[in-house]
């Protein structure tokens, strides 16, 4: 993606079921990946998002780094998405409306602290399971 990109909708990578990773030219935009995964340092709040992890991104896990305040809505949707476990760290926002989208989250794992967002989108959500956990390091310690 150019550097110039500005914005846009959080349905704009939906149905893109071939995506492995993204990649942003340049660094001037408020949007960079890291290890093909999409994200927005937000300039007006200070937050930084995880706006889309790739559709067919290879592996079973994945742990949402602790620099991330928010995942936003849609951001693991994807059809073919493999992810079984993600570990969120506590201080991470799950508040958004579904960071699922239409993606059916049967099966998935979300590892985390207890109380956290994370727990509490898990438990309203009743195809996940959630598993009371320590994540230090990019490491899940159950």
């Amino acid at each position: 993606m150019p550097e110039e990109l500005a914005n846009f909708g959080s349905n704009v990578f939906n149905n893109c079921d071939k995506i492995t990773s993204f990649s942003i030219s340049g660094g001037a935009s408020e949007y960079y990946s890291y290890e093909g995964v999409l994200y927005r340092d937000d300039e007006t709040s200070g937050d930084t998002d995880l706006v889309k992890y790739p559709a067919a991104k290879t592996g079973i896990s994945f742990t949402v780094d602790n620099a991330v305040d928010n995942i936003v809505t849609g951001a693991f949707m994807a059809n073919t998405c493999a992810l079984t476990d993600i570990a969120i760290y506590a201080g991470t926002n799950v508040t958004e409306l579904d960071i699922f989208g239409a993606f059916k989250s049967v099966g998935i794992t979300i590892y985390g602290d207890d109380p956290s967002t994370a727990k509490d989108y898990a438990d309203a959500d009743a195809d996940l399971t959630f598993v009371d956990a320590i994540i230090e390091q990019g490491q899940c310690i159950i």
